[in-house]
């Protein structure tokens, strides 16, 4: 195939081990919906109540879905680990233009990033 049909942007995020926000499921879901805005995409409403905590100080999972696919994040506050992806179909959306806004708002100490392009 010439064209793929998306991008899908995979991002492993490492920072001081239980820095709050990776068990904090409310702060997670408002990162997530400024990605979305970041990255040119849109939310469909009524499906964005899905993240998850595991607990006091535990990880937490959650997606947004996006008209142009989704947005998920899985943490685990012990470690300082975090995983993203984002995958967006269509010319409109830059997944990669999440890679600041995590900059901005996490101290990082390591972030490895692979951009797979999907359908082709």
């Amino acid at each position: 195939m010439a064209h793929s049909v998306g991008k899908h942007v995979i991002i492993d995020l490492y920072v001081p081990r239980f820095t709050p926000m990776l068990a904090d499921p409310t702060r997670l879901k408002e990162l997530l919906i400024t990605a979305a805005e970041r990255v040119k995409a849109t939310i469909l409403p009524g499906y964005n109540n899905n993240f998850h905590s595991f607990g006091a100080e535990q990880g937490v999972t959650g997606v947004i879905i996006l008209m142009e696919s989704h947005i998920s994040v899985h943490t685990w506050p012990e470690t300082g680990y975090m995983a993203i992806d984002i995958f967006t179909c269509g010319e409109k959306a830059e997944p990669d233009l999440i890679v600041p806004l995590l900059i901005e708002t996490f101290k990082i100490e390591k972030m490895t990033i692979k951009t797979l392009a999907r359908g082709e």
